[in-house]
């Protein structure tokens, strides 16, 4: 797919829980990030969803990003101070990206969320990348 934006005011799914999309799904935004056009609430080259729409893209499980100084073995739930499973957590209206820091003792250090959509998106990009670098060595 080519185009400047998706705006999805309605449902767009690429794939499933049950049945992940395991092909290639290129979604290419093009234009410039300074065009004149902006849509409200969502501002220019975007992928977003308007209030009550859907927007799922379930792809080939795998391991999702970490920042690890160590491996760590396996734990039971209630063995250790914390431990997190998004199905497991109802974050309501948090949607965006989380982040995570865990201790080596495996208690949560730190959690911080950013939003992926709309102008305040763009505005907080800098503050995740702060946030990031910020992490202390051993975290």
């Amino acid at each position: 797919m080519e185009t400047s934006y998706v705006l999805v005011n309605g449902e767009f799914h690429i794939g499933s829980e049950e049945c992940p999309f395991e092909k290639t799904a290129d979604i290419f935004l093009y234009g410039k990030s300074n065009a004149a056009e902006t849509v409200p609430g969502f501002g220019r080259k975007f992928i977003g969803a308007t209030q009550g729409s859907k927007l799922e893209i379930h792809g080939k499980p795998k391991q999702s990003w970490t920042k690890l100084v160590e491996t760590i073995n396996p734990v039971k739930k209630d063995s250790c101070g914390y431990v997190y499973d998004s199905r497991d957590q109802n974050l309501g209206t948090k949607l965006g990206l989380h982040i995570h820091v865990w201790n080596f003792d495996g208690s949560l250090y730190d959690s911080h969320q950013y939003p992926t959509a709309g102008e305040s998106a763009f505005k907080k990009s800098k503050n995740m990348y702060n946030y990031i670098e910020a992490i202390p060595v051993g975290k």
